[in-house]
């Protein structure tokens, strides 16, 4: 009751405007100043305003604390489709954390090659070309996702694990990994295709052993699962990875 909406243009705002443009536009204290000008007219009687959460990236308590002081007002903000700023946010704190822990992100890029050591450990090349980057490691964690996340791959008869070529559980023939109808209640067989694992989080070959003592799965790539049926993607990404990453601890 009592709410109202009014559109203004964004300073600087020429033509599609994305949101992470939207949001450096406003981690600008100018851009803040000249926003609060535009919307002024429409803040007579309002207790408070609530924004697309486009408030910053990086500091976004700091601009919200300065909206808040040049209109006198509560602010808040309001989620927004992704790809969302408070999506950015989250990923950003993460990838300063990890830094601070002693973790070396390798921001979008591919493994292409694996190999196991004669110790017992892996050796990744990440990337290609002149930019490649080659990655040794007493254990390994897949969290590839699925087909999106390129975790798998499919080819005209198979899906394939796309990192070492584990086995995958996965329909006995292409006929059987799509139901008839597209938003079939029962979903699509494909759609639960992944990495089968022991109690440990490691994945298994043919007989039920693990295919490396220290090699471990989370989130999408495991089988058995359909995520985006269930609602359930972020909690299972993770609940897995922390169990994972506990038995990576374990040795």
């Amino acid at each position: 009751p009592g709410l109202r909406s009014a559109r203004v243009r964004l300073p600087d705002a020429e033509g599609e405007i994305l949101p992470e443009q939207m949001a450096w536009t406003l981690a600008d204290a100018a851009g803040r100043e000249e926003l609060v000008a535009r919307i002024s007219a429409h803040l007579d009687g309002v207790d408070a305003v609530g924004f697309p959460a486009v408030l910053g990236i990086y500091d976004p308590t700091t601009v919200v604390d300065h909206l808040r002081e040049l209109t006198g007002k509560r602010v808040f903000e309001i989620p927004t489709l992704p790809p969302a700023i408070a999506g950015l946010r989250l990923r950003a704190a993460f990838e300063r954390g990890a830094e601070e822990l002693g973790v070396r992100v390798l921001d979008r890029k591919l493994v292409h090659k694996a190999r196991r050591e004669v110790g017992g450990g892996f050796e990744f090349q990440v990337g290609k070309g002149t930019g490649a980057t080659l990655v040794r490691a007493r254990a390994a964690l897949l969290a590839g996702g699925r087909f999106f996340g390129k975790g798998l791959t499919a080819n005209r008869h198979h899906a394939v694990e796309t990192v070492f070529g584990l086995p995958v559980a996965q329909p006995a023939s292409r006929s059987e990994w799509h139901a008839e109808r597209f938003l079939d209640p029962g979903g699509h067989a494909l759609n639960r295709a992944g990495l089968e694992t022991d109690d440990r989080l490691r994945p298994l070959v043919s007989d039920g052993r693990p295919v490396f003592p220290n090699l471990f799965a989370a989130g999408a790539i495991l089988a058995h699962q359909d995520w985006m049926r269930a609602k359930c993607g972020a909690c299972l990404a993770v609940a897995t990875a922390y169990k994972a990453v506990g038995e990576v601890a374990r040795g």
